[in-house]
């Protein structure tokens, strides 16, 4: 089995999945500071033979781009919240949050996945607001392996609210993708009406797991 994590952070998913299952899994991190935080974490539990610690960014096309760094005025003294999140799109997080832009490598999983030739059976996907763009760089590979996943959606980075949860829907529905929330299966309209939280974490099967 092989999985990937997208927006590992300090390596706390990769860790339990590698644990549970026994998973090969390659996490993606391209927050530097972060990074070294996450090969710390695979050192301490023991599982560098089973996690490959990427420092690149999970897109939908293979290369470089900005990546937005979000940090605190005051660190250390004020303790960081969910939605100042480091990512691939720019978020106004207001005058408490020190912006920085590096340049980090993107891969798309499509590509990823042909480099290393690999099937892929489980996907988690945390890359604040940029959770569109990754499953778009990632269809021949939903189409040929068929994997599962968790996908944690980050309505807040999102500029269009309506369309953008709209547009994720129609990318899992054309490709034949179950979703569920809290272990009951979603519809579109139960969906919708997660645009008035900030974030939401949703899971998703194949309907035909024997579709090559």
């Amino acid at each position: 089995m092989i999985s990937l994590d997208i927006g590992a952070h300090i390596g706390v998913y990769a860790v339990c999945m590698a644990q549970l299952s026994k998973a090969s899994v390659f996490c993606f991190e391209p927050t530097p500071a972060t990074f070294l935080r996450l090969k710390k974490t695979l050192s301490l539990n023991h599982v560098e033979n089973l996690i490959t610690p990427l420092q690149v960014a999970v897109s939908g096309k293979t290369g470089s781009t900005d990546f937005y760094l979000n940090i605190p005025v005051h660190p250390g003294s004020d303790k960081v919240r969910i939605a100042e999140a480091n990512s691939l799109r720019f978020v106004d997080f207001g005058k408490n949050i020190h912006r920085a832009i590096i340049t980090t490598k993107t891969v798309s999983i499509d590509d990823f996945a042909a480099q290393q030739q690999i099937k892929i059976d489980f996907l988690k996907i945390d890359a604040e607001g940029s959770e569109l763009d990754i499953l778009k760089g990632a269809v021949a590979t939903i189409r040929k392996d068929r994997p599962s996943g968790i996908v944690s959606v980050h309505v807040f980075a999102f500029s269009h609210i309506e369309k953008e949860l709209a547009a994720i829907w129609e990318f899992m529905a054309t490709h034949d993708l179950l979703l569920f929330y809290q272990q009951k299966i979603m519809t579109k309209q139960q969906f919708m009406d997660m645009a008035k939280t900030d974030i939401f974490d949703f899971h998703f099967i194949s309907r035909n797991t024997d579709d090559n």
